[in-house]
C-alpha cells in the first residue's frame, strides 16, 4: 500500500495549495530528506531559470581566471605584469534559436584582474540581469571583490575577504545577483594555489628524462579537497579533485606543445552536475504531511549544471617582452551528454604593462567611454 504526503505550500498570496503525492516507502530514519527531495522534484523548476542565469554569469568571470594561471606558469617571466585583452563572449541557452553575445574588455595580473562590458546583443536579454549588461565592471584583488556599474552606481558593491561559505541558492524565475559571483572567485583562487601546490610537491618526486608516471593523492592545506595528480616527464597532465565525501569536483586534463608546462596546448575540464542546496525567500518553508507527522521544509538539493560540463580551452603562442607564452584563444563550455555548445569565447587583441591592474574597486579601468555602447 502506498503512503501518502500532503504538502502545503504557503509561499503564495492567493493562499494554502495543497497537494497530495503518493509515497511507495519511506523510514522515520530519512523521511527529512524523502520530503526534501520532494520539494525538489516539485518545485526546482521555479529554480532552474536563475541556476541558468548564474551559469551565465560565471562564463564573464571564466577568462580572468584562466588568465591568472598563465602567470603562475610564467612566474619569471611575466612578474608583475598586467595581461589586456578583449573577448566576445556567446551564450546559448537551452531553447534559444540563436546565441547572445557579449564583448568585454580584461585586465589581468598574478594578484588581481579587472572586467568592463562594453556591449550586449541583444541588449535586452540582458543575460537575465535586472540591469542591462552594457558597463558592468568586475574587480578582484587579494582583498576584496566588487561589482560597479558604469550607469548603475545603485548596483555597486564593495566585499572583504574572505567571503566565507555560499548561502543558500534563494533566486527564482531568472533573478541572480552579481555580487555572489564572488563565491566563484574565492573557489576559484582555492583551486589556484591548490594547483601549485600540487606541482611544488611533485617535481622534487618526478623523474623528468624517462617516461615514469608519478600519482599520488595529496590534500591541501584547508582540506576543502583531496586530488589525485598524474605527472609524465615531469608535466602535470591529469588532475582530479574531490570534495566531501570523496564526490568527484572537477577533473582537468592538459596538453603540451613542447616539453614543458609552460608549453600548455590545450585544457579540458569536465565538471559532474552538482548538487547544490536551495531554499525560499525569508522564513519561507514547505509544511510537508507525511502519515501524518509534519515536516516543515526550508531548504532542500537542487541539481546545478544538469548533465554535466566540459570546459576545452585551446592555447596559442604570444610574444611578452621577447619572451614566448603559451595564452588562451579560446574557451568553449560544452553540454557533457550531448557535445552542444553552451558558451564560446575568442580572446584577442592582447597587450602587456608593467605593472597590476589597479585596486581602486574596479573605478580606475582605463577604457575611453567612447568604447561602452550606451545600453537601451
Amino acid at each position: 500500500m502506498g503512503r501518502y504526503c500532503i504538502i502545503y505550500c504557503i509561499l503564495f498570496l492567493i493562499g494554502p495549495v495543497i497537494t497530495t503525492f503518493s509515497v511507495e516507502s519511506f523510514s522515520e530514519i530519512n523521511a527529512n530528506q524523502t520530503a526534501a527531495q520532494i520539494i525538489s522534484q516539485n518545485f526546482g523548476s521555479y529554480f532552474t531559470s536563475s541556476l541558468q542565469t548564474r551559469e551565465n554569469c560565471e562564463a564573464i568571470l571564466m577568462p580572468a581566471i584562466i588568465l591568472q594561471q598563465v602567470f603562475d606558469l610564467n612566474s619569471t617571466e611575466l612578474r608583475s605584469s598586467t595581461m589586456e585583452c578583449d573577448s566576445v563572449i556567446e551564450i546559448c541557452n537551452p531553447g534559444d534559436t540563436s546565441p547572445f553575445s557579449l564583448s568585454a574588455h580584461y585586465f589581468v595580473g598574478r594578484e588581481s584582474y579587472q572586467i568592463a562590458i562594453l556591449s550586449a546583443n541583444p541588449e535586452l536579454k540582458k543575460i537575465n540581469l535586472t540591469v542591462p549588461a552594457t558597463g558592468l565592471l568586475f574587480q578582484s584583488n587579494s582583498n576584496s571583490f566588487s561589482v560597479s556599474h558604469l550607469y548603475y552606481t545603485n548596483l555597486n558593491r564593495s566585499f572583504f575577504r574572505p567571503f566565507g561559505e555560499p548561502p543558500t541558492f534563494k533566486f527564482m524565475y531568472g533573478d541572480y545577483q552579481l555580487a555572489q559571483l564572488r563565491y566563484l572567485d574565492q573557489d576559484a583562487l582555492c583551486c589556484r594555489k591548490l594547483i601549485n601546490e600540487i606541482r611544488d610537491a611533485y617535481r622534487p618526486q618526478v623523474d623528468t628524462t624517462n617516461s615514469k608516471v608519478s600519482e599520488q593523492m595529496l590534500t591541501n592545506n584547508d582540506n576543502r579537497y583531496s586530488t589525485v595528480a598524474k605527472f609524465v616527464h615531469g608535466k602535470l597532465e591529469m588532475l582530479q579533485m574531490f570534495s566531501e565525501g570523496n564526490t568527484l569536483d572537477a577533473c582537468v586534463e592538459y596538453e603540451y606543445s613542447g616539453l614543458s608546462e609552460k608549453s600548455l596546448s590545450q585544457e579540458t575540464i569536465i565538471y559532474p552536475e552538482k548538487t547544490i542546496i536551495a531554499g525560499f525567500q525569508g522564513s519561507k518553508s514547505i509544511r510537508v504531511n507525511i502519515n501524518d507527522r509534519v515536516y516543515d521544509v526550508k531548504t532542500f538539493p537542487l541539481t546545478f549544471r544538469r548533465g554535466g560540463r566540459v570546459v576545452a580551452i585551446k592555447y596559442g603562442a604570444s610574444n611578452c617582452y621577447g619572451f614566448n607564452l603559451s595564452i588562451p584563444n579560446s574557451i568553449e563550455v560544452l553540454f557533457h551528454t550531448n557535445g552542444v555548445r553552451k558558451v564560446n569565447i575568442q580572446l584577442n587583441n592582447f597587450k602587456y604593462k608593467a605593472s597590476e591592474p589597479g585596486t581602486d574597486n574596479g573605478r580606475n579601468i582605463n577604457i575611453p567611454i567612447s568604447r561602452f555602447s550606451k545600453p537601451s
